[in-house]
């Protein structure tokens, strides 16, 4: 690469987390190196308090589809097949992610989905009357809603999980522990698990022009009459976007893009400041002061 590496991607601790696992580096919570880390390019390392905290983390997807399955009074033998969708479905390994855990380890085919709302959105567009398909197979899906936050079987397996990310408790007393509690344990991992590619590429080609790349690292502009230049709505703003000066306003597009708080609008004492008035002009970016 001609560029130097600044950190590392969830899909890169995912990956980094099962080889050491696998070739004995890592036994959680513990690293087995001379410097007790795990270092990779440019100076990017990985700690042993990054492995406990990668640990709670997968041991979350794990505590979860566990919960799930004692909820639907499932068993995960019977779950055979695993849907990966977003950044998940496309650019984490998994096979890496069969081997921490972060699905259920049955998983004899593991579809992965790329990025579906999109797809979904642009198959709409397309045909309007998919919509309708839609709305006919979410209604006939069996549901029930459980709150993870609250549930007593996710808050007994979790603390499982935390013994082994802080612990280090080996995983046969983690099944151990589970039987007594009176939940399944968790099956042996399927070995060779058939990988179906849904898509070629996370975000497809569309339209005859293909997708438009947009530079984020901009600003927009927008002159609001009547504004006192009190600054309330700079200050208000949470992502520190806003800067307002004599009544003309500048947002960073890479930090807001007017779909989330809108707190700017909400707090101006004279109402004046509306979000929708920002000029299309696009300005290099400014350091945030």
């Amino acid at each position: 690469m001609d560029g130097k590496s600044n950190g590392i991607t969830g899909t890169g601790v995912i990956a980094a987390f099962s080889l050491g696992m696998d070739m004995g580096i890592i036994s959680a919570p513990k690293i087995k190196s001379p410097d007790h880390m795990i270092n990779m390019q440019d100076g990017i390392y990985l700690s042993e308090k990054d492995i406990t905290m990668i640990g709670k983390a997968l041991g979350a997807f794990r505590a979860a589809y566990l919960t799930l399955a004692e909820e639907a009074e499932i068993l995960l033998t019977d779950v055979d097949s695993t849907y990966m969708a977003g950044a998940s479905g496309f650019y984490v390994d998994p096979h890496k992610s069969l081997d921490v855990g972060q699905i259920p380890p049955s998983s004899k085919d593991i579809y992965q989905l790329g990025n579906t709302s999109l797809a979904m959105a642009s198959d709409i567009v397309m045909n309007p009357d998919l919509l309708g398909k839609l709305q006919e197979i979410a209604k006939s899906m069996r549901s029930k809603h459980i709150m993870l936050a609250t549930s007593p079987i996710f808050e007994k397996i979790y603390s499982l999980e935390l013994a082994m990310s802080e612990q280090g408790m080996p995983f046969w007393m983690y099944n151990d522990w589970l039987n007594k509690y009176g939940y399944q344990k968790v099956p042996p991992k399927v070995t060779d698990p058939q990988i179906h590619r849904i898509f070629e590429r996370d975000i497809k080609e569309l339209g005859n022009e293909g997708l438009k790349l947009v530079k984020i690292q901009s600003t927009l502009e927008a002159i609001f009459e009547g504004c006192t230049n009190c600054q309330t709505c700079a200050n208000k703003c949470p992502e520190c976007a806003l800067k307002m000066e004599n009544g003309k306003a500048t947002v960073r597009t890479d930090l807001c893009n007017g779909m989330g708080c809108l707190k700017c609008e909400l707090s101006c004492p004279e109402k004046v400041f509306k979000f929708g008035k920002f000029l299309s002009s696009m300005k290099e970016i400014y350091a945030c002061g």
